[in-house]
């Protein structure tokens, strides 16, 4: 059984895990769904209305489930070897 001490960091990597899911899921969608990505992981941005100015950016959401989509892995991989290790000793 394992230490009462390593249960936040087990749940940690569970949400982690759930967080890793989503955001690869919401990359799928937006690259073969909604179009607002590449195949190449780049922004496409939307057709202008004739007449508009500006250049069009990622929003934040976009923003947030890019880099969730390469943390949440790395957390899950730092939380799985520091309770492997945990479980050595």
């Amino acid at each position: 059984m394992p230490a009462d001490h390593d249960r936040p960091l087990r749940w940690g990597r569970r949400v982690a895990v759930l967080v890793w899911a989503f955001s690869w899921y919401t990359i799928y969608r937006e690259i073969f769904v909604w179009h607002h990505m590449t195949t190449s992981l780049r922004f496409r941005p939307p057709d202008l209305p004739p007449g508009a100015t500006g250049r069009p950016r990622p929003g934040l959401p976009l923003i947030g489930v890019c880099t969730t989509s390469v943390l949440a892995p790395l957390v899950v991989l730092v939380a799985s070897v520091v309770l492997h290790r945990r479980r050595q000793k």
